[in-house]
């Protein structure tokens, strides 16, 4: 078992209350659409010697997964004005964010992968729409259709037990392991389910491309060899067709960083990254807490610098450890601070 896996068995057997079912895939698609991860952005270079507060969510995903998420499919309609938005509900948009939106959190995928820029295209959950509408974010906004869900709070008493386990033990690793089990199971709603997988070439890989009854996913592996995984179209209760459950809830999450970010003020925000966010303003007291959503103060901050999402370098103080520390954060690099320090010596900081 991955820890993905153990999550959803332990969900199905001790805590599934509903049959949850796949959307056809005419809905499938539509939903896929709106599946994005976390919300990332980089709006500064460096904090100038201003000193920064860095927070974070206390459990971001599984505080959104204890709410009313969109349990199954109940019809389509057309949207008409002064309709409410209603979280659980998808909807077709296109619009402009405002002129002076330096934190526009709805992403737009384009070939080298995701952006946020002020135009926007495409299906969005309500919960996206009500806080771009709360804090006057639109110059712009046309609403088409609207996939209406029947909602219920599917997975709260599994993150209630979970959390309150993780809060009783003392042990580091038990401590962890319920973390991941509460951030692991949404995944599983939106992982196809692949039933063959092959490794061919080019004349190979034609003939699945010619198949009429499979959907590829191809993965360049090395110069002539291509990976080739098939998922069948029609079996449409596999558990990924239900990644409107998993589409929601980072939508949701999502939302809840932009909140957070418009009650700091937009020209505080230095950083975000998913689940934290770097500010030059401190957060109000009834947002920190150990509560579930709640918010907690990481790291106060002397010197930053920020090269790029998932890059940057920080000097500060940590409060849980008590000590000075030094942050050397790059994605994807095993020696971090090589990678750093070869950015700051080419003077590209």
């Amino acid at each position: 078992y991955s820890i993905a896996s153990l999550a959803k068995e332990i969900f199905r057997m001790k805590f599934q209350e509903v049959d949850i079912v796949g959307d056809t895939l005419e809905i499938y698609k539509d939903v896929r659409d709106s599946y994005y991860g976390g919300f990332t952005l980089n709006m500064c270079k460096t904090n100038k010697n201003k000193k920064l507060y860095y927070y974070d969510i206390n459990s971001s995903y599984p505080y959104v997964m204890t709410g009313m998420l969109p349990y199954r499919y109940a019809k389509t309609i057309n949207f008409v004005d002064g309709m409410e938005f209603i979280k659980t509900h998808l909807y077709y948009v296109k619009g402009r964010f405002k002129d002076g939106c330096k934190i526009p959190f709805f992403g737009t995928r384009v070939k080298e992968g995701i952006i946020y820029t002020l135009e926007f295209e495409g299906w969005r959950w309500g919960v996206e729409l009500i806080i771009a509408k709360k804090y006057n974010l639109f110059k712009e906004l046309k609403v088409g259709k609207i996939h209406v869900f029947e909602d219920k709070p599917i997975f709260k008493s599994f993150i209630d037990d979970i959390y309150k386990k993780r809060l009783e033990t003392n042990v580091p690793e038990l401590k962890l392991f319920y973390k991941l089990l509460m951030n692991n199971l949404y995944g599983k709603f939106g992982q196809r389910k692949f039933s063959d997988v092959y490794f061919v070439n080019k004349e190979g890989l034609y003939e699945f491309l010619a198949s009429d009854n499979l959907i590829p996913e191809i993965t360049p592996i090395y110069e002539d060899v291509f990976q080739v995984k098939f998922n069948d179209p029609n079996d449409m209760f596999f558990i990924g067709s239900m990644c409107r459950v998993a589409s929601y809830i980072t939508a949701g999450a999502r939302a809840n960083l932009a909140e957070a970010m418009y009650e700091l003020g937009q020209d505080s925000i230095y950083y975000c990254d998913t689940d934290s966010i770097i500010t030059s303003n401190k957060m109000n007291p009834d947002k920190i807490g150990k509560e579930l959503g709640k918010f907690k103060l990481e790291m106060e901050i002397m010197y930053a610098e920020f090269y790029c999402p998932k890059l940057y370098y920080l000097e500060g103080y940590e409060l849980e450890k008590e000590k000075e520390v030094k942050i050397y954060k790059a994605k994807g690099c095993i020696q971090k601070q090589s990678c750093i320090e070869q950015i700051q010596d080419s003077g590209s900081a």
